[in-house]
């Protein structure tokens, strides 16, 4: 094994031409990191204890920024995903050993979803596999290519599911894939969506945020928008949501926005 000094370090060729995206996620005892792009192109794992390398797989040398996703496998072993264009791959977090790969062609930018061992990848629109199949590979639960979601990552709660493509917004029932409403935003997305309080909030590149309100839940729910809030900068990144408060991050300030209505 070797200790990495520091990725951009280790492997100078690494590059995308707008820059690097994909986030590095906890599985068992290992941080899985997802580099792929147009020079040094891999997937790895990292002991997060100590630092040394476990495992490390090739990719396809093309740009990606979607970030790698886990789950627990049916075997019980803590299992990562990694889409690209060419398909899905999952592999053992801690061995590196392959568990299942897909060929579908999948989107470059959204990264898979795992929602109570379902997931949920952007190929010809929305697909949801079933992560609980007993055979070599997930099944697909339905696809629907009336949903996309380009930049932004789709949002699941319950029997609703949410994608954003362009700027239309779209709720449908996440059971069948069924559409269920739209609604037209104004600007460009890069941020995935916020749903907190039965709100979705939603904010363009040029700092615009869009606050969309949903009434009802099921195949019953609907969507209005309720506020337009402009921040005043770009904003690119995912907002969070953490102890009733929303962390935004422009491209000259971070801002804290608390629901004070709640405050003790």
């Amino acid at each position: 094994m070797e200790i990495l000094n520091g990725l951009a370090h280790d492997y100078p060729k690494a590059g995308n031409d707008v820059g690097m995206a994909a986030s590095p996620v906890v599985a068992g005892n290992v941080v899985i990191v997802q580099i792929e792009n147009q020079g040094d192109s891999f997937a790895c794992a990292i002991d997060k204890n100590s630092g040394l390398e476990v495992w490390r797989k090739p990719r396809d040398p093309r740009a990606n920024w979607s970030s790698p996703t886990t789950y627990t496998h049916h075997n019980g072993a803590p299992t990562v995903i990694l889409q690209s264009a060419s398909g899905l791959n999952a592999f053992d977090a801690d061995t590196g050993k392959s568990i299942w790969d897909i060929r579908l062609s999948c989107g470059t930018v959204s990264s898979p979803l795992v929602v109570d061992n379902t997931l949920y990848v952007t190929s010809g629109g929305i697909t949801k596999l079933d992560l609980n199949s007993s055979t070599e590979k997930p099944k697909v639960i339905w696809a629907v290519n009336k949903l996309n979601a380009n930049g932004a990552s789709p949002v699941v709660l319950g029997d609703n599911f949410y994608t954003l493509a362009g700027a239309i917004a779209k709720g449908a029932n996440s059971n069948t894939g069924e559409i269920l409403w739209q609604l037209r935003l104004k600007g460009r997305f890069w941020a995935t969506p916020i749903l907190a309080n039965n709100h979705l909030y939603f904010i363009n590149q040029d700092g615009l945020v869009q606050i969309v309100k949903l009434t009802g839940d099921g195949e019953a729910q609907t969507a209005s928008i309720v506020t337009v809030i402009d921040m005043g900068e770009s904003v690119l990144g995912t907002p969070a949501a953490v102890d009733n408060a929303l962390f935004i991050r422009g491209d000259k300030h971070l801002w804290k926005v608390t629901d004070t209505t709640k405050a003790k």
